[in-house]
């Protein structure tokens, strides 16, 4: 009689462990079929000596990228073009000073960058500057996200 317990408690247990399974495969192919989207946290990856911090872009397609001097020398004649989902133009700071100290935070700023109001992007920011007077030198960050 004792084994009999068992027995209906495992039946239990894989009934419900199957079904859990089934739902898990179905949930699975809805996400890669795109019928389903699965959350996307927006991130920068690429940048080598530059810092990512952060990065945000607005319902009219302004995207900010925030990075930090992480060069461990002054870098000057910083500029940034876009590529892929982002067009238009970029600028650096303030236009007029394209110098960043050591260990300094700044920012890169991409107005109509053409990404709509809930689109799904993975567009890019080149950065290119001249570190301690010397050799030139480029960084790519390519982000993703969703426009609010």
């Amino acid at each position: 009689m004792l084994n009999k317990k068992g027995q209906a408690a495992l039946e239990y247990l894989m009934t419900y462990g199957w079904a859990l399974v089934v739902i898990a495969i179905v949930i699975g192919v809805l996400i890669f079929m795109g019928i389903l989207k699965a959350p996307s946290a927006g991130t920068c990856t690429g940048l080598d000596k530059l810092a990512y911090a952060d990065h945000t872009i607005d319902n009219t397609g302004k995207f900010a990228l925030y990075v930090s001097n992480g060069t461990g020398a002054q870098i000057t004649s910083v500029a940034a073009t876009t590529g892929g989902d982002f067009s238009g133009t970029c600028t650096v700071n303030d236009a007029a000073s394209a110098t960043v100290n050591a260990t300094k935070d700044f920012n890169v700023v991409c107005a109509s960058t053409g990404v709509t109001s809930g689109q799904t992007y993975q567009g890019s920011a080149t950065i290119t500057y001249i570190r301690g007077g010397k050799g030139s030198h480029t960084e790519t960050a390519t982000c993703t996200g969703t426009a609010p």
